[in-house]
C-alpha cells in the first residue's frame, strides 16, 4: 500500500489516493485498485471527474503509472510525483513515513 496526499501546484490540499497492491508481499507490486478521496475544494476539476468512477485501477508502465476505470478506459497518469488528469496537473506527496 502506498498513500499520497493530492495538491494543486499552488499547494492547496485536494484529497488522498492510495495505491493498493495486488500482492502486498511482492517486493515491487505492479497493479491493483486505487481508492481516491477528494475534498470539496476539488469541485469542478478533472480530479473530481476522475473520482466519480466506481472503481479505479493502477498499473505500472515504464517510468509512469496508468490509471484506468472499471471499464478499462485510460483516465489518468502518475509520473514523477505528479497526477495528470485531463491535462490538469496535481502534485502528489508521498505519505510513507509521515503517518
Amino acid at each position: 500500500m502506498h498513500q499520497f496526499s493530492i495538491h494543486r501546484p499552488s499547494g492547496e490540499h485536494l484529497g488522498f489516493l492510495v495505491m493498493l497492491a495486488d500482492d502486498e508481499t511482492a517486493p515491487h507490486p505492479e497493479s491493483e485498485r486505487l481508492p481516491l478521496q477528494i475534498h470539496p475544494a476539488a469541485k469542478n476539476t478533472a480530479l473530481a471527474r476522475l473520482a466519480q468512477a466506481q472503481t479505479l485501477y493502477w498499473q505500472t508502465s515504464g517510468d509512469h503509472v496508468h490509471i484506468r476505470d472499471e471499464d478499462g478506459d485510460h483516465r489518468a497518469n502518475i509520473r514523477q510525483e505528479w497526477l495528470i488528469v485531463g491535462g490538469e496537473h496535481y502534485q502528489l506527496n508521498d505519505l510513507e513515513g509521515s503517518l
